[in-house]
């Protein structure tokens, strides 16, 4: 009975192995069809969607200003497009860098929203709410501000608009490493976390990340608008899936979102990974619990065990070949998603890389270890239904969801 089990157990494994691979060829495939391969410097004058660019603002780390300059700066038909900002204290340090560009850029349409309305637990809903309200534009670009935009971005992503299509969101990448940890970041977003949306794209599936997203303003309210999902913490799933429920397409834009941030910590890059993860097991628990499995130090112990088991291989042999087709097609599909920036040298990433790949499991049962998230100002207990529940904490301790 054990031998039956064991035997099942390693063509299990053995047949996950051969669908990652697969998933490792289709990506990097998907990232030379759909990314890259469209850019245009000049602007398109058939392109005429009106786009209210969504600001939510919190705080000033390093690269605020850069990144908000950025969308002043946007290669767009400058009537067809606002930027509406949002802060939800009158005492937001934002607020300063705010006016100092809209005096900087008088010609471009901008609004600042000061102070949050409460219209449920998510507080970047209750940030928004005001703006998405006034927005004149029939599209909706939500981007965090650790987006940077590049001057091409907005065009890259009207371009998608179709009949059909209720909402367009771009591959989030890193391109600024600066430290250590912002490489580890890095080689994260540019490989296990591209490869997944990147796989997921021609398959219609619903692996979209809310950081970057246009929204067609006539499916938001026909769905309820965004206060409908104020009782979520990962609002960008929950609106994704009621969008696409409605029979709206969602699709990927050539030009990828790029994270910018200030501050990078092996700390700050661990937690972000916790609280997605703590977020998915609320969420998809079962595929949750399979995630090791798509990593590759684990999957490599398995796949090593089972060739061993079945065929006496060598279990080392088996575990080094292992590895080096699965770093082989990581670093190829990191240096097609960072080829365009050259300041991404792929040399620089080997020692993050391996870092992450050695803590992954470890980062990962460390986040089944509770539901509690940090998120703004408060802290999170995350249920099983996709809501949470807040829970006081002091503000000297928190860790800011970016």
């Amino acid at each position: 009975m054990l031998t039956t089990i064991l035997i099942a157990l390693s063509i299990i494994v053995l047949v996950t192995e051969v669908g990652l691979f697969v998933c490792h060829v289709v990506s990097l495939v998907v990232s030379f069809v759909s990314l890259h391969g469209t850019f245009k410097r000049k602007k398109d004058q058939s392109i005429h969607h009106g786009v209210s660019i969504i600001k939510p603002l919190l705080g000033v780390d390093g690269q605020v200003e850069v990144n908000l300059e950025s969308f002043f700066q946007l290669d767009y038909e400058i009537d067809r497009f606002e930027i509406l900002l949002c802060v939800e204290s009158k005492e937001d340090p934002v607020i300063p860098v705010v006016r100092r560009l809209q005096e900087k850029y008088p010609n471009v349409s901008s609004q600042l929203f000061i102070g949050a309305t409460n219209v449920g637990l998510n507080p970047k809903i209750n940030n928004m709410v005001r703006a998405v309200a006034a927005a004149k534009c029939p599209w909706l670009w939500i981007a965090d501000s650790g987006i940077y935009a590049q001057p091409y971005s907005l065009q890259e992503m009207v371009r998608c608009v179709a009949p059909e299509i209720g909402l367009i969101h771009q591959l989030p990448l890193v391109t600024n490493a600066r430290n250590f940890a912002s490489y580890v970041n890095q080689t994260y977003f540019c490989s296990t976390h591209a490869r997944a949306i990147l796989v997921s794209h021609p398959l219609d599936l619903r692996c979209i990340n809310g950081m970057s997203c246009m929204i067609r303003k006539g499916a938001l309210e026909q769905i309820g608008g965004l206060e409908k999902f104020s009782p979520y913490v990962a609002e960008d799933f929950f609106l994704v899936k009621a969008i696409l429920d409605k029979g709206w397409k969602a699709t990927m834009s050539s030009a990828p979102a790029l994270q910018n941030h200030g501050r990078v910590s092996l700390r700050w890059f661990c937690s972000r990974v916790v609280r997605w993860t703590r977020l998915r097991f609320t969420m998809l628990t079962i595929l949750t619990l399979l995630e090791p499995f798509t990593e590759m130090v684990p999957l490599g112990v398995a796949v090593a065990f089972s060739v061993h088991y079945l065929w006496k291989f060598p279990f080392w042999i088996a575990l080094a070949i292992h590895v080096a087709w699965w770093w082989i097609s990581d670093f190829a599909l990191i240096h097609r998603l960072l080829h365009k920036y050259p300041s991404c040298k792929s040399f620089y990433m080997i020692l993050p890389y391996w870092f992450r790949q050695l803590t992954a499991l470890p980062v990962f049962l460390f986040a089944l270890s509770s539901r509690n998230v940090y998120w703004g100002k408060q802290r999170y207990k995350l249920l099983f239904n996709g809501k949470a529940v807040s829970i006081y904490e002091d503000a000297s301790r928190r860790l800011s969801k970016t």
